[in-house]
């Protein structure tokens, strides 16, 4: 069967670049707690937790709903590419003021707020990222997902460690993340116009109306796996300060990087099988027990 061997040919790219992305990034987030020390590996912790909760309502559900219909016609990607990019912008408009008026009332530091924007702006780019990377899946072509996210993570591993080893403060090392996520995003943008849809932005109304109807049960449940995973940092740093939010961090945070394993098969799968859900059910059984 064609599906399956597809499958298993992105399973591969996938579950290799996870393993290489999870042992740079081990060796990373070592190296960045015993520099940083406890009280601004909290501060890190802290800006990561808390922006990565809002991420879900730049998101609200649209690149699920863009796998989903574009493995069912791929002729659709073309139309909600350009009008989901442009929801996004304002999306991310609204959540930026959101977290800033946040952080104000929350009356955290200066330094803190200033390092929870650059990771904001950070997680911002990422979903945008995220689009064009929800079109390689689309189109079954994980390998390049795999390349991109592999060659974001060299960048931070080797110009991260070379800021830390030159002694370079928390706000560097954000900027680090910063300029890294915007170079994948530029190579997931020209790989996305070059090899499969020439996207251009615009804005639909009455498109963005239908797709939202459909889209919120996919934000409600990344909302709650977020908030679920990302609560306790956030907890932690409101009651008991910076210094016990980075000994609590630096104990889980090698937990989560092996949480995303798993969903790697889910990644493979749900394009098939949202495809065979129309065209041929049986080939989704068949789908479902490998």
């Amino acid at each position: 069967m064609k599906e399956i061997s597809v499958m298993i040919k992105n399973g591969i790219w996938l579950y290799g670049a996870e393993i290489i992305n999870k042992i740079l990034l081990f060796m990373f987030i070592v190296y960045l707690a015993r520099v940083l020390g406890d009280v601004n590996f909290g501060v890190y912790s802290f800006a990561v937790s808390f922006t990565t909760i809002f991420l879900s309502l730049i998101n609200i559900g649209m690149n699920t709903y863009l796998i989903r219909e574009g493995a069912r016609d791929i002729n659709k990607i073309k139309e909600y590419f350009g009008n989901m990019l442009m929801w996004k912008v304002i999306f991310s408009c609204i959540t930026f003021l959101l977290v800033f008026s946040l952080l104000k009332i929350m009356n955290y530091s200066n330094t803190t707020i200033y390092i929870t924007i650059i990771f904001l702006i950070y997680v911002i780019i990422g979903a945008f990222n995220n689009l064009f990377v929800m079109v390689f899946r689309v189109y079954q072509k994980m390998e390049y997902e795999a390349i991109v996210s592999v060659l974001e993570n060299v960048f931070l591993v080797i110009v991260g460690s070379i800021m830390l080893y030159m002694g370079k403060s928390l706000i560097v090392i954000s900027y680090v993340y910063l300029i890294g996520i915007f170079l994948t995003l530029l190579v997931s943008m020209t790989l996305v116009y070059l090899k499969f849809i020439d996207f251009k932005i615009k804005i639909n109304r009455e498109q963005f109306v239908y797709v939202l109807k459909n889209s919120y049960p996919f934000a409600l449940i990344v909302i709650f796996m977020y908030v679920y995973f990302k609560i306790d940092i956030i907890m932690l740093s409101i009651m008991e300060g910076d210094a016990v939010t980075g000994w609590y961090a630096a104990a889980t945070r090698y937990v989560y990087l092996l949480l995303q394993i798993p969903v790697i098969f889910t990644t493979v799968i749900f394009p098939q099988m949202t495809k065979k859900f129309l065209e041929k059910k049986s080939d989704l059984r068949e789908i479902y027990t490998v």
